[in-house]
């Protein structure tokens, strides 16, 4: 403005009426601000929801395709529930292959789009889950996470360390309660996963290495699904055995059965798979100390019952760093 104030003083007449300086139109300039920095906005807000990289991009595009395809067949199929029913499935697989959403979350909208569409019942579509056999895998998974969110496990665990002493009678603890496991439930799924927290929180509380975690997951796996093809009676080849008895007019009860195969297919498997797993990491075996609380003090009791969420799920997810230790960073094989 003083630059403007003087470019009209020298272009005035020397002798002459009041002059007035013509000032700027600030409320002009104002409003083109204002204008500026609502463009500006509008502008970062499209760019923020347009996709950044070409994997969103693709993502972004395929729950429209998905869509397009479940309408496409619904109205190309002169057979309602047969386009219905192939819509869906193009959907599933559009979004199971591009994943713009979790898999569980496609599986849900793929059973309500059949629904909806009058394709299946409620009957008909949970008729795969109907069987006691499934419930028992349900039942597992479901207990075997209770377990974890309530810390059982870690309580569980701490248990084991205070009165074990080294790892190999760890191993054969674990080779023990998945044997018994078999008798309590017949499913060996769910006996998996439910001593799948425990095997986690043991490893832990033991500082395991990568090669002891190994051999306390494939103990715990055999011990109880292997031991459990002679005792339990659900699996095919005794179900034969059951049926060449009873055509023989032989029948065998469960207790029977139990108490017979129990000490030869059951104890004797388990120690020869406890010896075979001895011997496969007879150099890991020996590495490693219990994290008792006299040891490790106060905080490391506390992180063995009472760990936060975040070392759950790094133990969880692939044996991170609560606890369980790295061959290499601590001198092993």
């Amino acid at each position: 403005m003083d630059r403007h104030f003087r470019n009209v003083r020298a272009a005035g007449p020397a002798h002459g009426p009041a002059w007035r300086p013509k000032l700027p139109n600030f409320g002009r300039l104002h409003l083109a601000r204002r204008r500026r920095r609502v463009v500006f906005r509008a502008g970062s807000c499209v760019g923020a929801c347009l996709p950044h990289t070409w994997g969103e991009g693709v993502k972004a595009a395929s729950v429209p395709l998905a869509a397009g395809a479940l309408v496409a067949c619904a109205l190309l199929f002169e057979d309602r529930d047969m386009g219905f029913a192939v819509g869906a499935t193009a959907m599933s697989t559009i979004l199971w292959t591009l994943q713009p959403m979790p898999p569980f979350m496609v599986g849900l909208l793929y059973l309500l789009v059949l629904r909806l569409s009058g394709v299946l019942s409620f009957a008909e579509l949970f008729e795969g889950a109907a069987s006691e056999s499934n419930w028992l895998v349900w039942a597992g998974i479901v207990v075997g996470a209770a377990l974890k969110e309530s810390k059982v496990d870690r309580w569980i665990a701490h248990r084991l360390c205070s009165h074990i002493h080294s790892f190999r009678g760890l191993l054969f603890v674990i080779h023990c309660i998945g044997l018994l496991l078999v008798l309590g439930m017949p499913s060996g799924t769910a006996r998996v996963a439910l001593l799948i927290p425990i095997v986690h929180a043991c490893a832990e509380g033991f500082h395991a290495t990568a090669m002891q975690v190994e051999a306390l997951f494939i103990g715990a796996i055999c011990s109880t699904v292997v031991t459990g093809t002679g005792v339990v009676t659900g699996l095919v080849g005794n179900l034969v055995v059951h049926g060449l008895a009873a055509s023989d007019g032989v029948d065998i009860a469960w207790s029977g059965w139990a108490l017979r195969m129990f000490p030869v297919m059951g104890v004797c498997q388990m120690l020869l798979l406890y010896g075979v797993i001895c011997f496969k990491y007879r150099d890991h075996l020996g590495n490693s100390a219990p994290a008792h609380e006299d040891d490790l003090g106060a905080g490391a009791a506390d992180s063995l019952l009472g760990g936060g969420d975040d070392d759950a799920l790094a133990l969880h997810a692939g044996f991170g760093d609560g606890g369980v230790r790295d061959d290499a960073e601590h001198g092993g094989p």
